[in-house]
């Protein structure tokens, strides 16, 4: 089992930087921050759904059937990505300055391309750390939900509903506006900033007004979502597409490599300090990272 699961991380891993790189070589800039709202919405209208649906199927089936439902989904959409076709000139270059035809080197390449880069390295490495935080949070959230709200999975997946509700609303509204790059780094850090403070708010206010939960829940959700698509947009616009994936997998894998650090950071957390902790601090990591950025953005 552990081993399907390595397999599958690593799969949805290899998914995200080819989806990344190739919407630059088929839409123009100022376009960018619309279609990948629109991929967004996608991802988040299906997750409104599939969380509502992941709960009644974990309360009322087994969790083999779950995986064996979710296992067949997945099996169709790989029929629809199969059906894909790209041409091919779209995403590799006529001159061969970004492909060396060995896989490691390219990889170097992508590398030195991104540390040459300077500013998209730097907004990364506390990215990293903020989702280190994630992680904590994410196995802090079951325990929250079950104590403020109810002694059920009903509450820890109405919750994650509410989040692919601001998930849903952030990814419609973002598509609205349309930044040059100095305005989307400005962005970025306000959408981080008041996404950190709605996370530390539910910390606080559940002890209070649990109700209020669900209200903050779906904002930091909403920031966050437009917080993640700028950021999207600010690499892709930094970045030549034939190069992107490659810049893509290393953000990546710099930045995920934290969650399940995290992950094992918040069993102890959640242990010796309760579940309160594990929200709180994913909430004040946003805060401190988006100082960072207003400093970064404006020196």
């Amino acid at each position: 089992m552990l081993a399907i699961y390595v397999l599958s991380t690593i799969g949805s891993t290899l998914i995200y930087p080819a989806e990344e790189k190739i919407l630059p070589a088929l839409v123009t800039k100022d376009r960018l921050s619309k279609v990948n709202g629109i991929f967004q919405m996608t991802y988040q209208t299906l997750d409104l759904f599939l969380d509502a649906l992941a709960t009644l199927l974990i309360t009322y089936l087994s969790l083999n059937g779950t995986m064996i439902i979710s296992a067949f989904t997945f099996s169709i959409a790989l029929t629809f990505y199969v059906k894909l076709l790209l041409p091919k000139k779209l995403l590799i270059p006529k001159n061969k300055d970004f492909f060396t035809n060995n896989y490691w080197q390219d990889l170097m390449k992508g590398w030195n391309i991104l540390k040459n880069e300077g500013k998209i390295l730097i907004l990364i490495i506390p990215f990293a750390v903020t989702n280190l935080f994630y992680g904590i949070a994410s196995v802090g959230l079951p325990y929250f939900a079950s104590k403020y709200l109810t002694n059920s999975a009903i509450g820890y997946g109405g919750l994650e509903l509410t989040s692919s509700i601001g998930g849903l609303l952030g990814s419609l509204l973002v598509q609205q506006f349309s930044f040059g790059k100095k305005k989307l780094e400005k962005w970025v850090t306000i959408c981080l900033f008041f996404s950190g403070i709605s996370v530390i708010l539910e910390a606080i206010i559940a002890n209070f007004v649990p109700f209020l939960l669900i209200i903050f829940a779906l904002s930091s959700a909403l920031w966050i979502s437009m917080m993640n698509i700028n950021f999207e947009v600010l690499v892709q616009e930094s970045f030549n597409p034939h190069i992107l994936g490659r810049i893509e997998t290393i953000n990546s894998s710099i930045i995920n490599c934290m969650i399940p650090i995290g992950s094992f950071l918040g069993g102890i957390i959640v242990q010796n300090l309760g579940s309160n902790w594990t929200i709180a601090l994913e909430g004040i990591a946003e805060v401190i990272t988006s100082i960072f950025y207003f400093f970064i953005f404006n020196r």
